[in-house]
């Protein structure tokens, strides 16, 4: 099967979870086997980059993605995005699919929304697959504190600064930025930190999509 197959509509149920406080929550199920719920990055990011290392393996695990609260295709007001909710929205979404025990396949900051579902639901986890984890003891200034300086340090390498230069961005001030700028300077630091060569950046599915840290 060749990427354009992999990516049919038809391979794809998608559909919408309803929460409690009237959030929409996108959800997208792709392949075959056992399930697998999908935890993106962020906070802010959105499920599609995990899809290219995901759906090879389609003919051997059943993948259930969605974009967490607050991020592209689940938009809802600032004032709802806290780390509480989004483990509710995690919990809802077992209940939907009818399982006893949910294994989790998360990403990044995705982890710590796992391990916090596992820490507050333990009897409902079955596995849990943690790929680039953040820490998950200590305070949130702890957090911030041991994770800014990793990505200041990807950000500030040779050939992404190059990047940031050849579409005409200089500087770290955002808000001198156009639109589009702000965009594409996200999608480069974005693939900055998750991306051995930041050179394929274009080739990076997703970007933030909401404020970053909009956690309680």
């Amino acid at each position: 099967m060749n990427m354009n197959q992999w990516y049919a509509p038809e391979n794809f149920e998608e559909w919408i979870l309803r929460t409690e406080d009237r959030v929409n929550i996108f959800v997208r199920e792709v392949g075959m086997g056992e399930t697998f719920i999908v935890l993106h990055g962020g906070w802010g990011a959105e499920h599609s980059y995990m899809l290219d290392p995901l759906l090879s393996f389609q003919n051997q695990v059943h993948f259930v993605f969605y974009d967490q609260r607050g991020s592209l295709r689940s938009p809802c007001p600032v004032s709802k995005i806290t780390l509480p909710r989004h483990v509710e929205d995690l919990e809802r979404l077992r209940k939907e699919l009818k399982l006893e025990r949910l294994s989790l396949l998360c990403h990044s900051m995705g982890s710590y929304l796992g391990m916090q579902y596992a820490k507050q639901y333990p009897g409902k986890v079955k596995k849990l697959v943690l790929i680039s984890p953040v820490p998950f003891f200590g305070s949130k200034s702890d957090l911030t504190d041991q994770l800014e300086p990793v990505a200041l340090a990807r950000w500030k390498r040779e050939e992404v600064v190059q990047q940031l230069a050849q579409n005409n961005i200089k500087g770290d001030d955002l808000s001198k930025l156009s639109s589009k700028e702000r965009g594409i300077w996200h999608r480069i630091t974005f693939s900055a930190i998750n991306l051995h060569s930041v050179l394929h950046w274009k080739k990076m599915r997703g970007c933030f999509y909401h404020q970053l840290a909009l956690y309680r």
